[in-house]
């Protein structure tokens, strides 16, 4: 189902938490466009966090982002081992597609996209946040990864997430989608888009309309200075 493609971004070398790259996001993406999706963070099912979580972690431990994804894809073809966090993907697929989709459909649409989760530390409590202090750390990491995708827009996954991203570009205006903005040295512009967080009751099909406006305007967006 997918490739490794991380190898080939030579920035993610760079990164804790390696990002999911669907083998369709170069070449087709989705509806033609290049989407990083942006969740906010992992939990890990441990007593403590490591000591060395976000920096060189345990065996694997860079890989969570993939085999959290891969776990999720191998589910939907065999509807054994559901956790109750797949619902997020499950719920955040078929608002995507406006419909539920099946697994060769949950497949194809997480081929096109790239998924990456902000906070480069996990938690070890699902009810407890990531500390303000590891948002911040996080954002270096974020930039490298949006820079060498190059991502046409970054869905970002609720608020707590969107109001601890970095401040570039905030309150972009393209009829009523608001965006932020990244840009960088090299030209690069990038907007960013906030929708609920999938595992919601908030997120649902009333989100699609929202979704496809976001994805329609971001060149749009890209370019207001």
């Amino acid at each position: 189902m997918q490739r490794d493609t991380a190898h080939s971004y030579s920035i993610m070398r760079n990164v804790f938490f390696k990002p999911w790259i669907g083998e369709r996001f170069e070449s087709s993406g989705y509806l033609g466009k290049k989407l990083l999706v942006l969740g906010e963070s992992h939990y890990c099912e441990i007593e403590q966090i490591c000591a060395e979580c976000g920096i060189t972690g345990m065996v694997g431990c860079n890989d969570f982002t993939n085999s959290t994804v891969r776990k999720f894809l191998a589910y939907k073809f065999s509807g054994t081992a559901h956790r109750r966090w797949m619902n997020t993907y499950t719920r955040f697929g078929n608002v995507m597609e406006n419909r539920r989709l099946n697994a060769d459909e949950t497949a194809a649409l997480w081929s096109s996209i790239a998924f990456y989760n902000y906070v480069q530390i996990a938690v070890t409590d699902k009810r407890t946040p990531p500390s303000a202090e590891n948002f911040r750390i996080s954002e270096e990491a974020f930039l490298r990864v949006v820079r060498e995708l190059s991502p046409d827009l970054i869905i970002a996954w609720g608020d707590r997430l969107w109001g601890n991203m970095p401040s570039t570009g905030r309150d972009v205006q393209i009829q009523d989608t608001r965006y932020y903005v990244y840009r960088f040295d090299n030209g690069l512009a990038v907007p960013a888009v906030s929708v609920y967080h999938p595992s919601t009751s908030h997120f649902n099909f009333g989100s699609h309309e929202l979704l496809v406006k976001a994805i329609e305007l971001c060149h749009q967006a890209a370019i207001v200075l």
